[in-house]
């Protein structure tokens, strides 16, 4: 059977219980980054497989999902990055992150960085409480509400160009690290072509 989608549960803020079942509806295969299990042992919804160095899930959980459970003993990553390398390893193409933002703004801008190593390989989108976060090196058409608002940052010079939005842009190149904040959506989708570098999409999604 084709592998397409995988849901990654991580270990920050909690998304509301209906927006996470609608996406494990739409995942092939669920990962819990450790600590991920304790949010999930809250719903209905059962993880294909808990991993990391499982030093965060409490004893109620472990004892939920104990024939879930792949401990990792690496140390030099994240629980994140191991459930990323698992699910590139399986051959899962889509790839959705939620509860990966906390109140760590370390850990929420690491796990964005960290994201754009993978993004030649597989598709990721970090799925927050009110948007939608789109590491990407490629162009892209993006769906959303008319009205929501689109902020984008640049690592490399991309030469970049939108449309579908209040600010467009035709053939201009961003500076390393240059970010527009604030744009608008004017229509129901709106587009980013782009050469070089790679970009971090932040869409809101409420």
């Amino acid at each position: 059977m084709k592998q397409s989608n995988a849901l990654i549960v991580a270990n920050g803020t909690k998304l509301a219980t209906k927006k996470l079942e609608t996406l494990a509806k739409q995942a092939d295969f669920i990962i819990a980054a450790d600590g991920g299990a304790n949010i999930l042992a809250k719903t209905k919804i059962v993880p294909d497989i808990v991993l990391g160095d499982l030093d965060s899930i409490t004893k109620t959980t472990r004892k939920k999902f104990a024939n879930k459970l792949l401990h990792i003993k690496k140390q030099d990553n994240t629980d994140l990055e191991k459930a990323l390398d698992y699910a590139v390893k399986k051959g899962y193409k889509n790839i959705f992150i939620a509860c990966a933002s906390g109140d760590r703004p370390d850990f929420n801008f690491c796990n964005y960085l960290m994201s754009l190593c993978y993004i030649n390989t597989v598709n990721i989108i970090f799925e927050e409480k009110d948007w939608r976060v789109f590491p990407i090196s490629k162009s892209g058409i993006f769906t959303c509400k008319k009205g929501a608002i689109v902020s984008i940052a640049a690592l490399g010079t991309p030469i970049i160009s939108l449309e579908g939005l209040k600010y467009k842009l035709t053939n201009h190149k961003m500076r390393n690290c240059e970010i527009g904040i604030s744009n608008f959506a004017i229509k129901n989708e709106f587009s980013i072509t782009f050469t070089g570098g790679k970009l971090l999409v932040f869409v809101e999604s409420k």
